[in-house]
């Protein structure tokens, strides 16, 4: 079977495909049509609860949830019973994260500090986990499966960050109440589990009305699959309930959330741009502060001994996947949304950086990947 036929790459080349089909209808006349569906209102009436939401917003911040549970499921089953069981093994990609977060952002405030632009400091901070799988995915069997776990852990600590950052420093009006709401289910949940209730349904309910809260109080929503996720019951079986949960959620994330997303964020018009300050702290801040970032807080962190480098590992694997992290595309959309909000300019010019920035950190990677694994398997 032919390398980009299998099955293990088909979702990351159909993401792929939904992102450069939302770039080219923005860019051969029909942008107006794109922005007006994206604009319609979706309401929702439930006795005399009514909810209204934009179709855009409902997908970024609905659909991409249940994308988020996914992936927490994941990373948690990895944590308990897998390769991150070891804390030496989870302490090299939660620190390489961290240097993945202030080295981008202080490139960034490099170009644009004492400026309006500085408000957008946050946006190379994320790694886009679908797309730099996807890219990962493309090297078939050429790749080690710890290097998968090992993005996967860097992407969902790094997106983690962003959406603690999105939490504290863009979210205009935070509602305590709500948070206290929220903070109050979470607590219900985690009741259940350890009073020892195993049904999901029982945890998607409660994480819907946390959905709500969350949604009410400020916060970015998404954060409420990883929640859902970390409240599951794991323990009792070994983790295999979840890890059916997860096989079963994968093909509708993978086949129609994560395409709904890519097609909803990545339509933009190239021919308008803004601030070249702007677009150099975002392509340099992904491009070179990424990996800058995660490769010398991993050397940091196991020259200090608080890590230690997983078998069939070394710092040329760190080196590979750390440029696959400039993938900033999801969240550093939403960010940057949220930083420059009604500039179209400016808006304009950060998408193009951030698609630019995320296209040459996948060309970068995967060649660097691609050879010296081909090189390792000689």
């Amino acid at each position: 079977m032919s390398r980009l036929s299998s099955p293990e790459i088909r979702p990351g080349l159909f993401i792929i495909s939904i992102s450069l089909l939302a770039l080219l209808l923005c860019n051969i006349g029909y942008a107006s049509h794109y922005f007006y569906l994206l604009g319609q209102m979706i309401e929702v009436k439930i006795g005399g609860f009514v909810f209204q939401k934009q179709l855009q917003a409902l997908i970024n911040e609905g659909l991409m949830a249940v994308f988020f549970l996914l992936i927490t499921i994941e990373i948690r089953y990895e944590c308990l019973y897998g390769f991150l069981n070891n804390p030496k093994y989870l302490m090299l990609p939660l620190m390489g994260a961290l240097g993945g977060v202030l080295a981008p952002a202080s490139i960034y405030l490099l170009f644009n500090y004492n400026t309006a632009n500085a408000v957008g400091w946050a946006i190379p901070v994320a790694t886009d986990i679908a797309f730099s799988l996807a890219c990962l995915m493309l090297l078939g069997k050429a790749f080690s499966p710890r290097l998968r776990i090992f993005l996967l852990s860097l992407a969902i600590f790094d997106d983690l960050a962003a959406i603690l950052i999105v939490a504290v420093y863009y979210t205009k009006n935070l509602s305590l109440w709500m948070l206290v709401l929220a903070l109050g289910i979470t607590l219900f949940m985690f009741v259940l589990r350890e009073m020892g209730c195993r049904r999901h349904s029982v945890y998607f309910v409660t994480g819907a009305i946390l959905w709500i809260s969350l949604l009410k109080s400020g916060v970015h929503a998404t954060l409420t699959g990883s929640v859902v996720a970390l409240m599951l019951p794991m323990k009792n079986d070994q983790g295999h309930q979840a890890k059916r949960l997860y096989e079963n959620l994968l093909p509708w994330v993978q086949y129609l959330i994560l395409p709904l997303f890519t097609f909803a964020n990545s339509g933009v018009v190239l021919s308008q741009s803004g601030s070249s300050s702007l677009f150099l702290g975002i392509v340099l801040g992904l491009i070179v502060g990424k990996p800058l970032g995660i490769i010398s807080f991993s050397y940091l962190s196991n020259y200090l001994k608080l890590s230690s480098m997983p078998k069939g590992m070394n710092y040329l694997h760190i080196v590979g996947i750390s440029l696959l992290c400039g993938i900033g595309f999801t969240v550093s959309l939403f960010i940057g949304s949220l930083a420059f909000e009604h500039q179209t300019n400016l808006l304009n010019t950060m998408k193009v950086s951030v698609l630019l920035a995320s296209l040459l950190s996948s060309f970068l990677g995967l060649t660097f990947l691609y050879v010296y694994c081909e090189k390792e398997n000689e």
